[in-house]
């Protein structure tokens, strides 16, 4: 068969390269841990710069993973079964570290948040005022916006209740309509039960009718021969 290609990265340096992501996320970590204390400087302006180191390695590993993945499709079956475990627990690792990394992020961003309102916080009195006063202003605009939904809500509500209301009368109109409906073709049943009951007796006179003249009939034939 041909060649197979080589990857850009081999499994080794793969292993490597997690190992300096690991490293690095755990840095990241305790320069976070250590960004509220006291007199650290230090630790806040080093946390940007760690995020970007780790932010480009774990973008770099993630892309070297992908390629992994084509070189191993294109290997022998036996060779491939083998690396594509090595492959999974390298991923697994990754992904672990990956989420430490997040993790650690979410956490920087927000001591920096809180470390900022901190300091706006600190500023004069009349500024504290502003803050308040705008507060009060967007409470209160929330206040009138929920109430407009409530009210829109209870509209909606009474609308609804109107309208199920409506359809329980015309249910019961149709019900109605139904029973009276059956009590007519009953009672129009029976008027044709007694039709058919008086043709009945009708047929079975004249059946008896005709019984008799026909005897009649024999009788006076038989006494015109004698």
């Amino acid at each position: 068969g041909g060649r197979h290609p080589t990857p850009r990265v081999t499994i080794a340096q793969l292993s490597d390269n997690l190992l300096q992501f690991q490293q690095n996320v755990t840095l990241l970590q305790q320069l976070v841990d250590s960004m509220d204390r006291p007199g650290n400087a230090e630790a806040l302006s080093q946390v940007d710069s760690q995020v970007a180191v780790v932010h480009d390695l774990s973008v770099r590993i993630g892309q070297q993973l992908t390629d992994q993945v084509a070189y191993i499709e294109q290997r022998p079956r036996d060779e491939a079964s083998s690396l594509k475990v090595t492959h999974a627990k390298l991923g697994k690792d990754y992904n672990r570290v990956l989420q430490q990394f997040r993790v650690a992020e979410d956490m920087a961003r927000q001591k920096q948040r809180a470390m900022g309102s901190k300091n706006r916080g600190a500023g004069t009195e009349s500024g504290g005022r502003v803050v308040r006063d705008r507060a009060v202003v967007k409470q209160d605009e929330r206040l009138r916006v929920q109430m407009q939904e409530q009210a829109i809500n209870e509209a909606i509500v009474r609308e609804r209740e109107d309208e199920i209301r409506e359809i329980h009368q015309n249910v019961t109109k149709v019900n109605e309509i139904f029973k009276d409906l059956a009590e007519i073709v009953n009672d129009q049943q029976e008027d044709i039960n007694t039709v058919e009951a008086m043709i009945e007796k009708s047929h079975a006179h004249a059946r008896s009718g005709l019984d008799q003249v026909e005897k009649a009939n024999e009788h006076q034939q038989g006494c015109v021969v004698s």
